[in-house]
């Protein structure tokens, strides 16, 4: 991934760990289709309607691709959601235009279920019953509170960096 087309693409990105990710996808899509980023800017240029219609058609197929994959767990939904917009921040840098509406349309939907749900009044029961009473104020705040338990993380940091400024 070098040349004109790839220093388009990597200047619209002002994250480097944007950038990685991006790249990553990036070369993901290349090498399904088998090309260099130079080699999709010369090969598919607005003047050439048919070939624009054809990468049309094969960003479709990486689409259903990603689909085989999350069918087979080897990514989830959330990963392919991330897998386009590299691809279409690229072809967009690059005056390549192509339906994304309808890309994005072929894109499965994750099942909307966070790993870290909330904790049902049993389990809350069960971790009250095995503490004392310093755990059990942090867990009643969080099960008030909503709070995800990696969250504790950040507010146990946040009370301890509060505490060293009052020394």
């Amino acid at each position: 991934m070098i040349g004109r087309s790839y220093q388009l693409f990597k200047g619209a990105l002002h994250s480097d760990k944007t950038f990685q990710l991006y790249k990553q996808y990036l070369w993901h899509f290349c090498n399904f289709i088998g090309l260099t980023t130079e080699e999709i800017v010369s090969k598919y240029t607005a003047d050439n309607i048919k070939e624009v219609i054809r990468l049309q058609r094969i960003a479709e197929d990486y689409v259903l691709f990603l689909q085989a994959k999350i069918s087979n767990g080897e990514i989830t939904a959330g990963t392919a959601h991330s897998m386009i917009p590299p691809v279409k921040l690229f072809c967009e840098m690059n005056d390549i235009i192509l339906n994304w509406r309808k890309i994005n349309k072929l894109l499965p939907h994750g099942n909307g279920n966070a790993a870290d749900e909330a904790y049902t009044k049993e389990q809350i029961k069960k971790m009250l019953e095995h503490s004392d009473l310093r755990a059990k104020i942090p867990i009643l705040f969080m099960a008030s509170s909503g709070m995800r338990d990696w969250a504790v993380l950040l507010v146990l940091g946040m009370v301890i960096y509060t505490l060293s400024m009052m020394k």
